[in-house]
């Protein structure tokens, strides 16, 4: 079943900000010995991953609006179906770098 513009995007959006919530204020070294934060962390990113890849086949123009999707997608996978080859460093790194740029851009495009 299709799904409009606006529900993926707060299916993006909220995703983010789970992200967000469940890394608070850990460090780096926190996050590595917190299984249950790592994996609620990498499930959101598969969820992320899975609506780009879904708006990509539906809705490309929307895509091209997201910067980085492509990566995003690809990331998903990785933490999918590569999980012995993504550090926790790579992920709290990506979170802590690049998750504020995408949802601020996602809260962008829902306006």
């Amino acid at each position: 079943m299709k799904r409009n513009k606006d529900v993926y995007l707060y299916d993006l959006i909220e995703a983010c900000i789970h992200i967000h919530t469940f890394i608070g204020d850990l460090s780096c070294e926190d996050y590595k010995d917190n299984i249950l934060v790592k994996r609620a962390i990498e499930h959101e990113f598969e969820i992320i991953g899975e609506v780009l890849r879904r708006i990509r086949d539906e809705m490309p123009s929307l895509l091209d609006r997201i910067p980085n999707a492509r990566l995003i997608i690809g990331f998903r996978n990785v933490i999918a179906h590569g999980y012995d080859v993504v550090s926790d460093e790579t992920i709290y790194r990506v979170v802590k770098t690049d998750l504020s740029d995408l949802l601020s851009t996602l809260e962008k495009l829902k306006s």
